[in-house]
């Protein structure tokens, strides 16, 4: 699954973003948050297959966050919302502030 996402990024060539955020927590633990959400039944589609499939994809994103480590954050999402928040709001002021820093002569 990494390598397939991989190859897709290659193709897409200079359209790879800046930055992909990957918020990470154990499949049990997404899967009961989703199921406490009990939305429609589209928003059902995945959580509803199997766990080995949750862990492969899951893998796969870990993965290509060690590969890209200059793209990727992982973020551990299994903590309080505003840990979480911080890491995001952290990760993406870094990105902005690199690019205006590169920008200026």
């Amino acid at each position: 699954l990494a390598l397939t996402i991989l190859t897709l990024f290659s193709l897409a060539g200079s359209l790879v973003p800046d930055l992909t955020l990957i918020l990470d927590l154990p499949v049990d633990v997404g899967l009961a948050r989703a199921a406490a959400r009990a939305g429609s039944a589209h928003e059902s589609r995945y959580e509803s297959m199997a766990v080995p499939f949750h862990q492969r994809l899951r893998e796969g994103y870990r993965a290509i966050a060690a590969a890209e480590p200059g793209r990727c954050r992982l973020i551990d999402a299994n903590r309080p919302i505003a840990e979480i928040h911080a890491d995001i709001f952290e990760a993406a002021l870094l990105v902005c502030e690199n690019k205006v820093r590169r920008a200026r002569p």
